[in-house]
């Protein structure tokens, strides 16, 4: 496959992607913002779909090769925790 195929396989999947994360975003406000119980339903239930959708694009993307991930260190996670639990007590 060429270089220029690829690097726009890329680029699109990676706008895909993007697009995917700023719909569930929207859909999360939608769900906040139901007025109705049936709304509320029918939106999280469109927004689940939107996450499989989002890990699937995901999956896709990472199986290529192109998404950068490693393993979670402990102390990384712990550190982080406690900075977000210190940053909500000052609130």
């Amino acid at each position: 496959m060429d270089q220029e195929k690829i690097k726009l396989d890329h680029d699109l999947l990676f706008d895909f992607i993007c697009t995917e994360r700023w719909l569930s975003n929207l859909y999360n406000s939608a769900v906040n913002d139901s007025s109705t119980s049936r709304v509320k339903q029918q939106m999280l239930y469109i927004l689940s779909d939107q996450h499989q959708i989002y890990t699937e694009m995901y999956d896709e993307f990472s199986k290529r090769g192109w998404a950068e991930s490693e393993n979670a260190d402990y102390q990384k996670i712990q550190s982080t925790k406690e900075k977000y639990t210190n940053q909500l007590k000052d609130l």
